[in-house]
């Protein structure tokens, strides 16, 4: 899926699981953060760095 097909929407299933993680289980700073978020959702962190990336991109 190319970056512009990517859902930005916070309502997004999996964009809901990284920024729940990102905001409420990762505590202080972490010299891995995109890893640490990948891990604790389960998911591949290539998913989690393009969907951060699109979300930041359309200003969610």
């Amino acid at each position: 899926m190319s970056a512009a097909d990517l859902p930005t929407d916070h309502t997004d299933p999996i964009n809901a699981q990284i920024l729940a993680v990102s905001e409420d289980r990762i505590k202080g700073f972490t010299p891995t953060p995109f890893q640490d978020i990948a891990h604790l959702c389960g998911l591949p962190l290539e998913t989690v760095v393009e969907r951060i990336q699109a979300m930041l991109k359309a200003g969610v």
